[in-house]
């Protein structure tokens, strides 16, 4: 029997063997399953050349949502559209004489406005790196520091003791220490990723003013954050829009939560509107006045309602974009989708 009983030991050895030259080195990132939403918002929103179509929106393109769509092709590993996607933005959008992105583009007109978004900047920086990562393209990352150093240098400035992103080069800033800011834009898991490409003690000062400035921007009866916040003196909801949360700040909880950051101070708020608004009013509007409290007429769509749902456990499938989900609603899908698999 001691024959049969090395050979035995031998091929369990082998297999151990075989076991572990297939598990990835420690810190590896590993590849969750493609992602699912991907075909019905590639066929309902990207045009054949590789352009992104808010059909919420009348039909215009903008930097933000090639952002998304870049993002989407690469984490569904479909390096054809992910190429087409950005030769697009690349030719139409980055215009400027910077790195940056002039955020709108009208067909038939071109580009509208020259001004960048920096969501934009930072989705298209974002997706770029993770091509490049995924695909062994040293090309995409090389294009992707050339936007964050410009972000780094045009669009972070000191407030008080804080780092802030300023939406756009141009029209936040109204004199020392008074800006806009958009906090749908501080996308924390994405800051967590530059810091790798390109090292700089700016990002984590991005993630931690965002922390700060959210827990600062509290307003009415569920303490909710604004979609556009004025920073001056003090911190409050900017004058010259709609003090709401709605449909921009919607992307806080989640870009908290893509983060895993999921303290109760940070997450309760949303957690209790929603619950409250189903109680109340059994839907859930998309969007609150914070200064007034009144709330839209309407229900939210599906990927607002998928934004809450995610904040909870255990997990559940955002759904796939159906043809009621317009360009924006169909985005937050897939990022809630994107989002799970990073928690999962």
């Amino acid at each position: 029997m001691w024959p049969w009983f090395f050979i035995t030991l031998i091929s369990i050895a082998v297999v151990l063997t075989i076991h572990t030259l297939r598990q990835p080195p420690p810190g590896t990132k590993v590849d969750h399953q493609p992602l699912q939403g991907w075909p019905a918002y590639k066929m309902a929103f990207m045009a054949s050349d590789g352009r992104i179509i808010d059909t919420g929106n009348h039909h215009v393109s903008h930097s933000e949502g090639q952002g998304y769509g870049m993002l989407f092709a690469v984490n569904a590993d479909d390096p054809s559209s992910f190429e087409k996607i950005w030769q697009w933005t690349h030719q139409h959008l980055q215009i400027r004489d910077d790195a940056l992105l002039a955020w709108r583009y009208q067909p038939g007109s071109g580009v509208t406005d020259i001004n960048n978004a920096s969501d934009g900047d930072i989705l298209v920086a974002w997706a770029l790196l993770q091509a490049g990562q995924r695909w062994k393209k040293s090309h995409y990352i090389d294009d992707s520091r050339q936007i964050l150093q410009d972000i780094r240098n045009k669009l972070i400035r000191p407030w008080r003791e804080l780092e802030i992103l300023l939406p756009g080069v141009m029209g936040f800033e109204r004199g020392p220490d008074d800006y806009t800011v958009n906090l749908s834009y501080w996308i924390f898991p994405a800051f967590r990723d530059f810091q790798i490409y390109d090292p700089s003690p700016q990002w984590s000062a991005l993630e931690q003013s965002g922390l700060q400035l959210i827990r600062q921007s509290r307003f009415g009866r569920w303490q909710l954050p604004p979609d556009w916040l004025r920073l001056d003196q003090s911190v409050q909801p900017a004058p010259d829009r709609p003090p709401r949360f709605g449909y921009d700040a919607i992307r806080v909880p989640l870009h908290l939560s893509w983060a895993g950051i999921n303290q109760i101070e940070f997450i309760q708020p949303f957690t209790l509107y929603q619950q409250a608004m189903y109680q109340r009013e059994q839907r859930l509007p998309p969007w609150i006045n914070l200064t007034t409290n009144d709330i839209a007429s309407y229900d939210a769509a599906n990927g607002i309602k998928a934004v809450f749902t995610h904040l909870k456990r255990p997990i559940t499938a955002p759904g796939l974009p159906g043809p009621h989900d317009d360009y924006y609603s169909a985005s937050l899908l897939l990022l809630v989708e994107l989002s799970q698999q990073k928690r999962l």
